[in-house]
């Protein structure tokens, strides 16, 4: 309450609005860790699923059967064509 002068006193009011600055940051803070850390826990989940499974060798073996697969499937059409 200045009534047009300049007081540097603080309020309950101004204490109240730094009181809930302070816990909204600290909660903003808490909140982008706490990403931050399941995030961390997700990436090293997956990279055991990875090593795990060995994807890329799935990956490989399969691309591996579909090159013979579409090949047994030419060595059809062209025995289906020849009758």
């Amino acid at each position: 309450m200045t009534n047009g002068t300049t007081n540097s006193k603080l309020t309950i009011k101004d204490i109240i609005y730094i009181i809930t600055l302070v816990v909204g940051i600290g909660s903003a803070w808490v909140n982008f860790s706490v990403k931050i850390a399941l995030t961390e826990v997700k990436v090293e989940r997956n990279t055991l699923i990875l090593e795990t499974y060995n994807l890329p060798v799935i990956d490989y073996q399969l691309g591996e059967m579909n090159k013979k697969l579409d090949g047994i499937v030419v060595l059809i059409e062209q025995h289906m064509s020849n009758e």
